[in-house]
């Protein structure tokens, strides 16, 4: 392999793993770090591969995960949002209670025991939740939002499920829509887990579904209350989830010593610029 003659941040995005003898080869060459966003997923992927890395920057608040597979130092940061993007628009709430996000069992788990959800996203049944609402309020089922349509369904509803799945549990990793949800000013419940309450402390959490259907039953009769946590989400997120500004662009651009970081797997499911975004806020640990 040829050495690159640069001091500059070189990124390399792939799709599949490079192999063991070239993550080696980088390693001896350069320092080389790795930003993973998938948690605790993809075991077999990081095995054997992360001693080749100076640092592993995750999401995760456990750590235990990437020492056992040989990890040298870990590093969480959280998601955060990018304030220029995610704001608050004054739209009509026209859903009570809406959920964004792609199908899995443990969410399906729960929208199957919840009464007129509008779900936004892949692999849901669709013939089985156009019917499922009893009370004649229509398709409960739509495609995927991304984007300035993502901000107009958060914007439109009352009540934002956060779902969080389960490796952010077992990760103690709030996903990337706790951080957008409180960016736009719009009011969710999430799921229970420690870093929720450490990020966001007054956003209601649920350990059951029956906690879910009262804390729903509750928060979709008070306005009032459910306006008073949005703007102290909202505040909190912009004061410390930010995700970037043109400073921080620069400090990725022009990084003083050479840096091979490799993302596996996650371009497939992030845009650049939301990469771009959370390698900004860990370069901070390295320089």
């Amino acid at each position: 392999m040829r050495r690159l003659k640069t001091s500059r941040c070189v990124l390399k995005s792939c799709n599949t793993a490079l192999s063991n003898k070239t993550l080696k080869s980088l390693s001896e060459s350069y320092k080389t770090y790795l930003f993973y966003s998938d948690r605790f997923k993809f075991k077999p992927l990081l095995k054997d591969r992360l001693q080749y890395f100076e640092s592993v920057f995750t999401a995760a608040n456990k750590k235990e995960f990437y020492y056992k597979l040989g990890a040298k130092r870990v590093i969480t940061v959280p998601w955060a949002c990018d304030t220029e993007f995610y704001k608050r628009i004054e739209l009509d709430k026209i859903y009570n209670v809406s959920f964004i996000g792609t199908a899995y069992s443990e969410r399906k788990w729960v929208i199957n025991r919840l009464e007129g959800v509008k779900v936004f996203g892949d692999f849901w049944d669709k013939k089985l939740y156009i019917f499922k609402d009893f009370f004649g309020n229509g398709k409960n089922v739509f495609g995927p939002v991304y984007g300035e349509d993502y901000i107009k369904v958060i914007n439109q509803t009352k009540i934002n499920l956060n779902i969080q799945g389960k490796s952010s549990v077992i990760a103690v990793a709030p996903t990337m829509r706790t951080f957008e949800v409180a960016g736009c000013a719009g009011f969710q419940i999430s799921d229970h887990l420690p870093a929720m309450s450490e990020c966001f402390p007054f956003i209601p959490t649920c350990k059951s579904i029956d906690e879910l259907k009262e804390l729903i039953k509750h928060y979709l009769d008070s306005e009032a209350k459910r306006e008073e946590i949005t703007i102290k989400s909202q505040e909190r997120c912009y004061k410390f989830y930010k995700c970037i500004n043109g400073q921080e662009n620069q400090l990725v651009i022009n990084l003083p010593c050479p840096v091979v970081s490799t993302l596996f797997l996650v371009c497939k499911t992030l845009p650049c610029h939301i990469l771009f975004l959370y390698l900004s806020r860990a370069l901070r640990h390295i320089f």
